[in-house]
């Protein structure tokens, strides 16, 4: 009797042995499962791009598209910047020019080129001179970590006046091979006022439709004006010793890169076309 007692008792503590420990391999399995669920990485969310009291909202908040990869915060000169990384997808293209034309056409920013933002507050700077132009219409990023594209694709600049006397609040989109970065920041100066848009009775919108007119009545290129990106310098460029209005077409390339086709100058007095050479910095009159 004594010897069928011990065999019962240790068939129990084997049965209390093998629970305890399916027990302990299901609470380390539970806790390694939360360890991992609570220390998996968040996506980056930017609902706006935000300085102080200027604001509007990001570009993943107006079309629901783009991947945030990165948020850097940079100090300059005593002005804060804010770089919104981005990776590119096959659609980042659509994506960015959803956001410019919601920029431009909800929240009135204004495109600029690289001398309205640098000669502010300069007098005597000529408007435009041939490097610059040569500069402006070169301008492109790439990721700093990687060879250049060889058709590269232009910073584009848009902007309106900050809540802040004074100041003009503007971003930045440039695009690089892998990533495009979306700059925000803060600088000194006045975007030009409406007045002197409208002054004459040549309008931009007039230029384009004359510059349309003449590219598409000569075939001056191999599609339609309508198929190629028109982007408008911001102020006007003093070509020919006259007072014209500047224009760059951008047309899709396979590898999905814009790549310039043609950079044009209209007078606003005589109507005169002027086509920029991108080599040499020369315009020469072509109608």
């Amino acid at each position: 009797m004594k010897a069928k007692r011990i065999e019962v008792k240790s068939e129990r503590k084997s049965k209390k042995k093998f629970i305890f420990i399916l027990l302990l391999v299901f609470v380390v399995f539970f806790l390694v499962g939360f360890y991992l669920n609570k220390n998996k990485e968040e996506p980056l969310v930017a609902e706006s791009y935000t300085i102080d009291q200027d604001s509007v909202d990001s570009i993943t908040t107006v079309t629901q598209k783009g991947i945030l990869s990165d948020i850097v915060p940079v100090q300059e000169d005593g002005a804060n910047t804010i770089e919104y990384v981005y990776k590119n997808e096959d659609d980042s293209q659509d994506t960015i020019n959803e956001y410019v034309k919601y920029l431009q056409d909800e929240k009135g920013f204004v495109e600029l080129k690289d001398e309205d933002t640098e000669s502010q507050n300069s007098q005597t700077q000529p408007e435009t001179s041939s490097d610059t132009l040569k500069e402006n219409t070169n301008a492109s990023s790439a990721d700093t970590s990687e060879n250049t594209a060889p058709e590269e694709k232009p910073v584009l600049k848009y902007g309106m006046q900050s809540q802040e006397e004074n100041k003009i609040f503007e971003i930045d989109i440039r695009q690089g091979e892998k990533y495009y970065y979306v700059d925000v920041y803060r600088i000194e100066g006045q975007l030009p006022s409406e007045e002197e848009e409208a002054e004459g009775t040549f309008t931009r919108d007039d230029a384009r439709e004359y510059l349309k007119e003449f590219i598409d009545s000569t075939h001056a290129l191999n599609s339609s004006f309508d198929d190629y990106t028109n982007i408008f310098d911001v102020g006007r460029s003093i070509v020919n010793n006259e007072e014209c209005y500047g224009v760059s077409l951008y047309q899709k390339g396979p590898s999905g890169y814009n790549y310039i086709v043609g950079k044009y100058f209209i007078s606003l007095k005589t109507k005169d076309i002027f086509k920029y050479n991108l080599q040499t910095g020369d315009s020469i009159k072509i109608n």
